[in-house]
């Protein structure tokens, strides 16, 4: 199966928007993979949408006491799905 690289942005937005991260905050690995199950797609389509959207500057990937953390740093990559999941008309922007 080849899944796009928006449509593994979307889905990790989607976690991200549903988790309330939002710019500067961040979600746990742990809890990241525990929702990316939901998905039904492969471990390996998180590990390839993640490595895009933190070279692309969207997120950063820390080491921290508690283990590894995703920190959004700059969400318009999902800007349509966060006008869903907010009951938004992306096309009338908001």
């Amino acid at each position: 199966m080849n899944i796009t690289p928006k449509t593994l942005g979307f889905a990790i937005h989607r976690i991200m928007v549903v988790n309330r991260v939002t710019r500067g905050c961040s979600i746990s690995m742990k809890d990241m993979l525990e929702a990316w199950r939901e998905t039904l797609l492969r471990r390996r389509d998180l590990v390839d949408g993640l490595e895009a959207l933190r070279k692309s500057g969207h997120l950063a990937l820390e080491q921290t006491p508690d283990g590894p953390q995703l920190r959004m740093l700059d969400e318009s990559f999902g800007d349509a799905v966060r006008f869903a999941i907010e009951g938004k008309n992306f096309t009338q922007g908001g």
